[in-house]
């Protein structure tokens, strides 16, 4: 079969929601797409996408048919509205009969762009067979980088994998008569991706502050800094992978640090014959928690906040007070758990990552950190060098690692601030999961505090020790640390 010049070779399957909600982001890359394979082939390669192929007098549903029916590839942009759009499944499905007419399966390259539960919950992926034939296909991971295209100025970071997905797209197009040699590119930047040769200042602070941790990121990282100018120092600690004690962050210093936390087994809550125990901390029962997931070192500072609040004040709308101190890394105080989530939601869009607060068994798990002891120091009351609290409480929080840390590396888990976490308030724990996740039926409107505060007595600071407060509640002694999934 030999593709005709003059017709599309590629259909570009996506909806125009995402595209708005990037920016233009997807149409960037169908451009950058075109130049690429042609940059590898030698030759035009032409993309279909409606926004751009279809005139003002052409009757649009005949134009799709049309375009559909001569592409040779069909690229599927995977999104949770995607898989909500009639006309996205519907061209889904048409190209699947053209693939299999040909007898073979390499001519659909899904770009997976936003995390869409489809493609993540073996019980949706099993309930359609269509959604079940994208579930099984090899895809591009987009994931991370959807942030990167949101922004014109940080888009040529995607460098390295629109060049991936061009030469799986020429591999495809060497099945067809149309490519006689290929010849492996120039391992440079290619010239339509490479950036301004002077960019300013607001410009690299905008791609410090949303490189990721994983191992992809690293790479890409390595080939910006040779397409960017020299000399340029990223203040981010990036991880190749997110093993077990690693500490690692998603972004410059304006994100803060993360641990990983491993998985593992504990007894939640405190024994009947501790020593000034309550109620609400029992029934003691077993958790299990089977898979890592990352928390903060700390707890969220000032600084972090008010990065927040400095790129978007709607996205951290609350202006905290912090007793008129100098704030920086300071915890913050006088944030309530709706606040946090307002961070955490502020985060989560400018890293592709998924913050949260942690569940409670999660957060008792890490403060525990592998013991089974009143507190992490032994079953005495912690000295006044060990954390901060009424025996050195002075004029209220201090910095952050002050102290310590605990044998998972994390700090001021104890005293310092009191932490929001997930959970509703229950009086017990009878019908808690079992399982680390946040108990969020039943019991109150209230929502559970940990960890106790630079005004608590001994007895707060237990590892057991829990209390409550409605989500709106502001304290000069609450604050929160932010849980990550990986």
């Amino acid at each position: 079969m030999v593709l005709d010049p003059d017709k599309p070779h590629a259909f570009l399957s996506y909806t125009r929601s995402d595209d708005d909600y990037l920016e233009g982001g997807i149409t960037w890359l169908h451009k950058a797409l075109e130049k690429a394979v042609h940059a590898r082939t030698g030759k035009p390669f032409q993309i279909f996408q409606d926004v751009e192929d279809i005139q003002v007098s052409d009757r649009w549903g005949e134009k799709l048919n049309q375009a559909l029916a001569q592409a040779q590839l069909f690229i599927p942009v995977l999104t949770p509205s995607f898989f909500q759009s009639y006309f996205c499944l519907r061209e889904t499905r048409a190209f699947l009969n053209y693939e299999k007419r040909t007898g073979r399966d390499c001519l659909i390259l899904p770009v997976y762009l936003l995390a869409a539960d489809e493609l993540e919950q073996p019980e949706r992926c099993e309930a359609d067979e269509l959604v079940s034939e994208l579930c099984m296909r090899q895809r591009a991971d987009w994931r991370t980088l959807a942030i990167n295209l949101k922004h014109q100025e940080t888009r040529y970071l995607a460098a390295e994998d629109v060049d991936a997905l061009a030469t799986s797209i020429r591999n495809a197009l060497a099945k067809f008569e149309w490519i006689e040699t290929i010849e492996e590119p120039d391992p440079t930047t290619p010239p339509h991706l490479t950036p301004g040769s002077d960019p300013n200042p607001t410009v690299i602070e905008r791609i410090t502050k949303m490189f990721g941790s994983q191992k992809t990121k690293t790479a890409l990282i390595a080939s910006s800094i040779a397409a960017i100018a020299s000399g340029i120092v990223y203040a981010t600690d990036i991880i190749d992978e997110n093993e077990t004690g690693d500490v690692f962050r998603d972004c410059s210093d304006i994100c803060p640090e993360l641990v990983v936390i491993p998985p593992g087994e504990f007894a939640m809550g405190s024994p009947g014959n501790e020593i000034d125990r309550t109620d609400h901390e029992g029934p003691q029962h077993g958790v299990t928690i089977s898979e890592s997931f990352a928390l903060c070192r700390t707890e969220v500072t000032f600084a972090q906040w008010n990065a927040c609040a400095a790129d978007d004040e709607r996205a951290c709308s609350h202006k905290p007070a912090g007793e008129g101190k100098a704030q920086g890394n300071l915890p913050v105080v006088n944030v309530s758990w709706s606040d946090a989530q307002q961070y955490l939601r502020w985060l989560s869009r400018e890293t592709g990552e998924n913050y949260r607060l942690p569940s409670e068994a999660e957060w008792e798990y890490s403060a525990r950190a592998g013991t089974d002891t009143v507190y992490p120091f032994g079953d005495s009351p912690p000295t006044a060098a060990q954390a901060r609290f009424e025996k050195n409480m002075g004029e209220g929080a201090t910095l952050v690692k002050s102290y310590d840390p605990n044998a998972f590396g994390l700090y001021d888990m104890y005293g310092n601030v009191a932490e929001w976490v997930e959970d509703r308030y229950h009086k017990d724990y009878r019908g808690a999961p079992d399982n680390g996740e946040a108990w969020l039926e039943g019991g109150t409107n209230e929502r559970v505090i940990r960890g106790g505060n630079w005004e608590s007595d001994a007895d707060d600071i237990r590892s057991a020790h829990r209390t409550r407060g409605p989500s709106s509640d502001r304290d000069i002694r609450l604050g929160f640390r932010c849980a990550r999934d990986l």
